[in-house]
Formats: C-alpha cells, sequence, structure tokens
C-alpha cells in the first residue's frame, strides 16, 4: 500500500482493476451455490433418515474431531450455538448422538457419536459419493485428484 493510500486523505485512486481469474473463481463458486441449493431443493431437507441433512454435519465433525461440547461443536462447524443445540438434540433422539459426561468437569456434558450414528453417516457418505462419482467419474483420475486438492487448498486459504 503506498503512503498515499494510508494517509486516509482521500487521494482518489482509481481501483485496481479485478483479475480475471478471480472473477470467473468468483462466478465459478456462486454457480456451485447455486446448484447446492437447487439440489437441496430438489431432494429436500431431509436425508434419507428424515433427518435434517444439515445436521449430519454435526455427525461429520465428530467423527473427525472426537466427542466435544456443544459450543466448541458450533466453533468448529462455524454455527449458531443455538442451531447446534437444536441438531444435537434432534440426533440425541434419533439415537445417532449421545451425551457424556465431560472427564474434566463432570457438570459438563460431552456430545459423541454413537453406532447408529456411524451408520447413518456412512449411508450419507455412500449417497453423496453417489452423486460426485455421476458427475466426475468419466474424469481421468488425475483430472479428479487435482480438483479434490485445488478445492481443499481454497478452502485452506478462506479459513
Amino acid at each position: 500500500m503506498s503512503p498515499e493510500d494510508r494517509s486516509g486523505t482521500g487521494g482518489s485512486k482509481a481501483p485496481a482493476a479485478t483479475p480475471t481469474f478471480t472473477d470467473e473463481l468468483g462466478n465459478q463458486l456462486a454457480r456451485l451455490h447455486r446448484m447446492r441449493e437447487r439440489t437441496m431443493t430438489q431432494v429436500g431437507r431431509f436425508g434419507a433418515d428424515g433427518m435434517e441433512l444439515a445436521a449430519y454435519r454435526c455427525v461429520f465433525a465428530l467423527l473427525q474431531n472426537g466427542p466435544m461440547r456443544s459450543g466448541e461443536l458450533a466453533e468448529t462447524l462455524l454455527s449458531d450455538p443455538s442451531t447446534v443445540s437444536r441438531h444435537v438434540a434432534q440426533l440425541v433422539d434419533r439415537g445417532h448422538l449421545e451425551r457424556r459426561s465431560d472427564p474434566d468437569d463432570r457438570r459438563a456434558s460431552m456430545i459423541a457419536v454413537t453406532e447408529s450414528g456411524r451408520q447413518a453417516a456412512e449411508r450419507m457418505r455412500l449417497r453423496r459419493n453417489q452423486r460426485l462419482g455421476a458427475v466426475v467419474g468419466s474424469w481421468p483420475e488425475g483430472e479428479r485428484a487435482e480438483l479434490a486438492r485445488l478445492l481443499g487448498k481454497l478452502l485452506d486459504g478462506y479459513e
């Protein structure tokens, strides 16, 4: 940043043109978001188990990171604690999650995945992989690996 730009004196310079690649990337990400919304509308808000699809994020996060408190789960999911609490309650009622006492603080509880939750997550994972496989299954293996690598790199940058 030049001294004029930092001075706050209002030295109005024309903004730099947006590089073509970022414009195109933004357009493609918006397109992906619209397609995801359309898919969610078509398949409904609920998965095969009659559970909200968004609730599965809790199960997957707990499988990946291990048992944790509800507040920590909300932070992990970058979600509102009340939303996570509602999902956790739904998942506990269905037997996919359980509350355990926190070994470090008996007054608090940890949320953990049950065997039923593992099975539900596996069904969702297989369903997701079938859909993705239908889209990229015919691509060369190197391109599929490159897409996963670059998408991971992009998301790491956002985090």
